[in-house]
């Protein structure tokens, strides 16, 4: 009887997850918002989504982040009840093991994303000389990578160092902590699957 509860809930967290996930792609295109079905959907997401808009940490540039970390969350919780429902027993380690996958897709998606923008900024710098016109379409990128990868060369010096140096070492730095992060959550994971209650 159990199992089925918790069944139905870990059901009824998906579809709002991809509720959660219509809504995000609605609002690439605003005017979307504003039909009977936006709407409905925006009355349905933006209570839950709203609680994470306010994390600062999750706003880099104009991007904000915190839609990735709400839905990532609701997958958490899907999975607890699933695992709940196939095992039929609440295992802290299970559960563990899920916090620490779930923190691990966040961590490397932003990471996959950092990773992609600074090489093909990089490359683009390359090909163009290291000019970029005013009111180009990479203003927005710069703003997202820009502030990471300078603080990322300050690790490394205190001189000032060209742009495209510091795409570099930001890609360089980023790549090692995805492999590493990588190795690091697995290893973590299975030690949570470990703890015998």
């Amino acid at each position: 009887m159990l199992e089925l509860l918790f069944g139905a809930i870990a059901s009824v967290i998906n579809l709002y997850s991809i509720l959660c996930l219509i809504y995000i792609i609605m609002s690439w295109f605003p005017g979307v918002k504003f039909t009977k079905v936006g709407r409905f959907i925006s009355t349905l997401c933006e209570p839950y989504l709203n609680l994470f808009s306010g994390i600062k940490i999750l706003h880099i540039g104009n991007v904000d982040f915190s839609p990735i970390v709400g839905f990532a969350i609701l997958e958490l919780v899907a999975s607890i009840f699933a695992r709940i429902t196939v095992t039929g027993r609440i295992y802290v380690g299970s559960i563990l093991a899920s916090i620490v996958a779930t923190v691990w897709q966040i961590l490397s998606f932003i990471l996959i994303l950092f990773l992609i923008l600074c090489f093909v900024r990089w490359i683009v710098l390359l090909v163009n000389h290291e000019m970029t016109p005013a009111g180009s379409p990479w203003y927005n990128v710069d703003q997202i990578i820009g502030r990471v990868s300078f603080k990322i060369s300050r690790i490394f010096t205190r001189r000032p160092v060209r742009y495209i140096h510091t795409l570099l070492m930001a890609w360089i730095v980023l790549a090692v902590f995805f492999v590493g992060g990588r190795y690091l959550f697995e290893y973590l994971e299975v030690m949570c699957y470990r703890i015998p209650f």
